[in-house]
């Protein structure tokens, strides 16, 4: 084998880890976010500890330099089953096009937020010392989650074929017929389709334990996404076969 061979094999190599590496970071980042979803947390009423109101102007090098942002810092306490819990989480109040009205609204936050006053959190009631001021859903990590499982299942599949080709070259000494050429194809592409769709169905039905609304969407959009692509493609061959049939 020539160096140049040797070279493009190793670029293609690197090229390999390197997307499996993204699938995997995507992969993860989407666990994470459909873990940490609290769509199924139950409101509970705390009383506020701590309030910090914060206004911050945005990033001077973006378009959001003249907008000013107001959040809350916010320590409470809560009461599950007589034994007494403590929280802290920072709330979005607002944001305004001009410091005094984002002070404004600061201040408004002290006054509702003030030590003593109720305050609405959410805790999971699976792990009661787990609680935020509101819900995340799981929409964004299950999207992040699927782009990942698609990354891993085309890598994976690369690397299925890559590898055939290596048996291939090693133990079939005859080239194949055309026929049997095209029928070893089509089994490597199934074999994508099905490590694909494994993934995906197992990403899924994890999800649908985390999030089954969040899943239900995806599932949802993904038929009505895949109908009308079909739909278009029928569509344009009826209107390519209707120019074709003039006279």
């Amino acid at each position: 084998m020539s160096i140049k061979k040797v070279l493009a094999a190793i670029a293609m190599t690197i090229a390999w880890l390197a997307v499996v590496l993204l699938g995997a970071l995507f992969t993860a980042a989407g666990l994470h976010g459909v873990k940490n979803a609290s769509t199924h947390y139950t409101p509970v009423t705390a009383t506020v500890i701590v309030s910090k109101p914060d206004s911050r102007r945005g990033n001077v090098n973006t378009s959001s330099r003249d907008l000013w942002s107001s959040s809350v810092d916010i320590q409470y306490a809560y009461a599950i089953n007589g034994a007494r819990l403590h929280g802290r989480d920072r709330l979005a109040i607002g944001r305004d096009g001009s410091p005094s009205e984002a002070s404004a609204r600061a201040a408004a936050a002290s006054d509702l937020y003030a030590p003593g006053n109720p305050v609405q959190i959410f805790v999971d009631p699976e792990d009661p010392s787990k609680s935020t001021l509101e819900r995340e859903t799981a929409l964004s990590g299950m999207a992040v989650l699927m782009v990942g499982m698609i990354f891993l299942a085309v890598t994976l599949g690369w690397g299925l074929f890559s590898l055939s080709k290596l048996v291939r070259r090693i133990f079939v000494t005859t080239p194949m017929a055309a026929a049997t050429e095209r029928r070893f194809q089509k089994g490597m592409n199934r074999a994508l389709l099905i490590l694909l769709g494994a993934m995906m169905a197992s990403a899924l039905a994890w999800g649908a334990t985390r999030a089954p609304v969040t899943v239900a969407i995806i599932v949802g959009v993904v038929i009505l996404s895949a109908g009308w692509i079909r739909w278009s493609k029928g569509r344009a061959l009826r209107l390519t076969q209707g120019r074709s049939s003039r006279p």
